[in-house]
């Protein structure tokens, strides 16, 4: 009886597979499409996170730099501060 069933089950199966066939393509196809999505979103995230680093570099940077900005600009209100004050007591001394 398995013998006469037999043709039948390998059409069956043929009829099968040949059906899945499209359907199997058009998942490889998909599966290419969505390899090629991740590998292009994996370049933007480490491109991002290249730019957000060399950004903090350039933001410390600028941090360093405003400090010893700030340092100068210290000290050099405090020397015309003491040029003002020998210039007072210059002239303090020449109106005695």
């Amino acid at each position: 009886m398995l013998f006469l069933n037999l043709p039948i089950i390998v059409m069956k199966y043929s009829r099968f597979i040949e059906g899945s066939q499209p359907k199997i393509k058009q998942l490889k196809e998909r599966n290419g499409k969505l390899y090629e999505a991740i590998s292009n979103e994996t370049k933007l995230s480490r491109s991002a996170r290249e730019q957000c680093e060399e950004a903090r570099v350039t933001i410390s940077n600028l941090k360093m730099d405003i400090s010893n900005f700030e340092r100068q600009l210290s000290q050099a209100e405090k020397e015309e501060e003491q040029l003002e004050m020998k210039s007072y007591k210059k002239q303090f001394n020449r109106d005695k």
